[in-house]
């Protein structure tokens, strides 16, 4: 999440709370922040103080959690669950990780309901865009026309997971859940924290996160929501903050991973039908659910489809998003979708 000097203040409070998420430590405790560097991003635990386990181990615990993500699912990693499926030959059945199995499914799952918004055989054109593990120059005609080529490879419906730990493979695709796998690797660490019986704490990866419970002064936990900075837009939004409880939070949008060349901007979300996602009106989209890798795949399905059809798919659906938009005259706007505008 990042924050900057703003005039005013959005806030956001969800209008039910969920009884098992409210969490009352004691008035007194301290607060552990625990933290690092894991999957290309930092991460932060915020946790009070108990007496049945202790920093070190809530540290290990957490970052196990996240080795075994980058481990199986990091398209970085030559020997990954994800490398395999992408060398795998047409028929081929490769046995994966039973995290690898369940992200991949529910990845199949968010292509199909949002007709290829979110695609998961999307690596080959993020890689020829230059986002990818390989180093290429983007700009130059041979990397376009490999993206332009790229719109017509095998679609992510010939995958088949045959059950979380079998795949079958058509071969000639390849593969990209870092839209998906971060928020997954939260809620397997929220998991870890839950079965540790922590009742009360604040988890962030990047611009995802998850809450549980209050803080120490009763408060909840606030979040501000991400926002680019006047220097980028050219424009100052009020910001915006929400109080997380038992609730996950993502946000998708390319101010943070960008590149330009002679045609302009270029972000890394690309869509997978039009090649790119050139300098239009949506910066960013942020979705609240239950679970954060649903809220990582839903804000980057909504960052492709734009602000227009991603608003209207979010209502359909009853997803909770919010809008960030440059409409004209440089004026930045926000939309929110029925279900989260009930937060306001």
């Amino acid at each position: 999440m990042t924050s900057s000097a703003k005039s005013e203040r959005t806030v956001l409070i969800p209008p039910e709370l969920d009884p098992d998420a409210l969490a009352w430590p004691a008035a007194d405790a301290g607060v552990w922040v625990l933290g690092g560097n894991t999957m290309g991003t930092v991460w932060q635990l915020r946790v009070p103080e108990v007496a049945h386990t202790s920093p070190t181990e809530l540290q290990r615990r957490v970052e196990a959690v996240f080795q075994r993500v980058i481990q199986t699912m990091s398209p970085w990693e030559p020997a990954s669950d994800l490398a395999r499926l992408n060398a795998a030959s047409a028929g081929e059945r490769v046995s994966v990780d039973a995290w690898t199995g369940r992200v991949l499914r529910r990845a199949l799952a968010y292509a199909a309901q949002t007709d290829g918004a979110f695609d998961p055989t999307v690596a080959p054109l993020v890689n020829s865009l230059g986002f990818g593990p390989q180093i290429v120059d983007a700009s130059s005609a041979e990397c376009r026309r490999e993206a332009q080529r790229q719109l017509r490879r095998p679609s992510w419906q010939t995958i088949q997971v045959e059950t979380d730990t079998q795949v079958l493979c058509p071969g000639g695709l390849h593969l990209d859940l870092c839209a998906i796998a971060k928020g997954f690797a939260i809620d397997q660490a929220v998991e870890v924290l839950h079965t540790i019986g922590l009742n009360s704490y604040l988890l962030e990866v990047g611009g995802e996160a998850f809450a549980r419970g209050c803080k120490p002064d009763r408060q909840p936990w606030w979040l501000l929501l991400e926002t680019p900075s006047q220097e980028e837009t050219g424009a100052t939004v009020p910001e915006t903050v929400l109080a997380l409880c038992g609730e996950a939070v993502a946000t998708s949008g390319n101010s943070q991973r960008q590149r330009s060349d002679a045609s302009g901007s270029v972000g890394h979300i690309v869509d997978p039908q039009q090649v790119d996602l050139r300098d239009g009106e949506l910066l960013n989209v942020t979705v609240v659910h239950t679970h954060c890798m649903d809220a990582d795949a839903l804000a980057t399905a909504l960052f492709v489809k734009g602000r227009k059809q991603g608003l209207e798919h979010a209502n359909a659906h009853g997803i909770r998003a919010r809008f960030l938009s440059r409409v004209a005259s440089g004026r930045l706007k926000v939309s929110y979708s029925q279900a989260l505008a009930a937060y306001l």
